[in-house]
């Protein structure tokens, strides 16, 4: 009996060397479209590279944001800076709560931020946050990020990536990797922000989508609470902001009232396409269906201050 368990362990042992072994040599040798089950991405969208490796640096700040990219594509730090604020964005491309709930975990007591704002795209709930855990998976030097990722997510995927990103931590010295911070439409803003190049509203999307209903997955509902649950075991006050997005697109759901008393039953909610919407224009304002232009940043960002402030939960430091 005890041969016959040593030949297995010895067995599993081989067989996890062998495949880890082919997954590093498919991995290094061919092309990304034919990695289906393995999605290293370092460095190659929304900054998370830089993002993160900023992250380890930050301490003791006003506000942390989070969210999806329409978090580091809506908080300009240098709008928030204006009044006084010092803050950090950590948002990230299709980042779901799952993924948030993690990154909270990892940073909030080195952060202490004094006020979380949360953004809350009803799409992220409805993710299995693959793309978003890959990202961060890709993209941390943290073992232990990577690691938490993996477990939550239960993907093939995600384990995938995990051996490859380790593997190419120990040996292709990723944590020397250097990534640019500007392209030909975005540059990366000191703090977490990306600011993008595109003036107008290019993408015409937003007129073919048919009729939908919002629909929340119940373990990215969970893993939201929990991150609330977090936050107020730490006593950190925060509020749940929606941010604008075109008209067409907000139209195009017909639960939007019934997912704003969702929110607004956990905390103090913000919604810029409804109660609060802000004279957008549809063209200028943005740049493709719900991602804001430039302009349309400064007149979120700017509306977003001045009705915390009159809320109070904000008490603007400097006068612009």
């Amino acid at each position: 009996m005890k041969l016959f368990l040593q030949k297995i362990v010895v067995s599993l042992l081989v067989f996890a060397l062998c495949y880890i072994t082919f997954l590093v040599l498919w991995g290094v040798l061919m092309p990304s479209y034919l990695n289906k089950n393995l999605k290293y991405k370092l460095g190659l969208s929304g900054f998370m590279h830089t993002r993160l490796k900023q992250a380890d640096s930050i301490q003791n700040i006003d506000i942390l944001f989070l969210g999806s990219s329409h978090t580091y594509r809506g908080f300009d730090n240098r709008i928030f800076a204006k009044r006084g604020f010092s803050t950090f964005n950590f948002g990230s491309s299709n980042q779901t709560p799952i993924q948030t709930n993690i990154l909270l975990h990892t940073y909030l007591h080195q952060f202490q931020p004094k006020l979380v704002i949360y953004e809350v795209f009803p799409e992220n709930f409805e993710l299995d946050g693959l793309e978003s855990g890959v990202d961060i998976i890709s993209n941390s030097n943290n073992v232990s990020l990577r690691y938490q990722n993996a477990i939550q997510l239960k993907h093939i995927t995600a384990f995938n990536t995990l051996i490859f990103a380790t593997f190419s931590q120990l040996f292709f010295q990723k944590h020397l990797f250097l990534e640019k911070t500007t392209n030909e439409l975005d540059s990366y803003i000191n703090g977490g922000f990306v600011q993008t190049n595109l003036l107008k509203n290019v993408s015409l999307s937003e007129k073919q989508h048919p009729k939908l209903h919002w629909m929340f997955k119940e373990e990215q509902w969970q893993a939201f609470q929990k991150s609330i649950h977090l936050l107020k075991a730490n006593k950190i006050p925060f509020v749940l902001v929606q941010a604008p997005v075109t008209k067409p697109f907000y139209n195009n759901y017909l639960n939007n009232q019934e997912v704003n008393l969702r929110f607004k039953e956990v905390a103090n909610f913000y919604n810029f396409n409804d109660e609060y919407a802000l004279n957008l224009s549809d063209t200028n304002d943005f740049y493709d269906a719900h991602h804001l232009t430039q302009t349309g940043v400064n007149k979120f960002n700017n509306s977003l201050l001045h009705l915390l402030n009159e809320n109070g939960v904000l008490k603007f430091k400097n006068d612009e």
